[in-house]
């Protein structure tokens, strides 16, 4: 039987009380995330601007405290979401910003043109998906002022660009917007089912 050393008897107790304390770290851990503030961590999202993470306990504290404010107080409010996409094919980070609902309207129209039928009511023509990513992506891509990182005149340009980074920025522009593919399809849908007297000269679609 071999004899051990009391420094090799203190190292043992040593690594046992390390391996002790960092199980015991983590059980402290995982009862902090399990107990943590919703309404602390629900303000420090908004503050971020992060709202999409919001959970349903987190939404359920700020809806308890919420103040009612006024529509002036409201408009005031800097509501814009944005995200940061690092595009490995360019090797550059590119912020990508929420739409306005105007921004929405005028995009989800302009998927949708138009001709009358024989009764001379609007009916769906055709959908147009030419550059359907790059068209959206022109329009949230922000250069480092906050202005537009591309100009409607460089959609063409953009569309040939590499597809999968195409893909990944458009994405994001569809997460910060709600901008998924059943909203697309509804609003198509309404579009197309909308009376004549809706559709004027004014509308972001083409009605021929």
């Amino acid at each position: 039987m071999t004899t051990r050393t009391p420094a090799q008897i203190q190292a043992d107790i040593d690594a046992n009380a390390r391996e002790v304390l960092a199980a015991a770290g983590a059980t402290l851990e995982a009862i902090k995330s399990q107990t943590a503030d919703p309404l602390a961590s629900g303000r420090a999202k908004l503050a971020a601007h992060n709202t999409a993470s919001l959970t349903d306990e987190e939404l359920a504290a700020l809806k308890a405290v919420a103040p009612r404010r006024s529509g002036i107080e409201i408009l005031a409010i800097d509501d814009q979401e944005t995200a940061d996409e690092y595009v490995p094919q360019w090797d550059t980070i590119i912020p990508i910003r929420s739409m306005t609902g105007t921004e929405r309207d005028h995009y989800e129209a302009s998927l949708v043109s138009y001709q009358r039928d024989a009764k001379g009511q609007p009916q769906v023509k055709s959908i147009e998906l030419d550059n359907l990513r790059a068209r959206l992506i022109s329009l949230v891509a922000m250069d480092g002022n906050g202005g537009r990182l591309w100009t409607q005149q460089q959609v063409l340009a953009l569309g040939e660009k590499n597809a999968v980074a195409l893909d990944q920025l458009f994405q994001a522009a569809q997460r910060l917007s709600k901008l998924t593919a059943p909203a697309i399809e509804a609003a198509k849908e309404a579009l197309g089912n909308a009376p004549s007297g809706e559709l004027g000269s004014d509308s972001p679609g083409t009605l021929e």
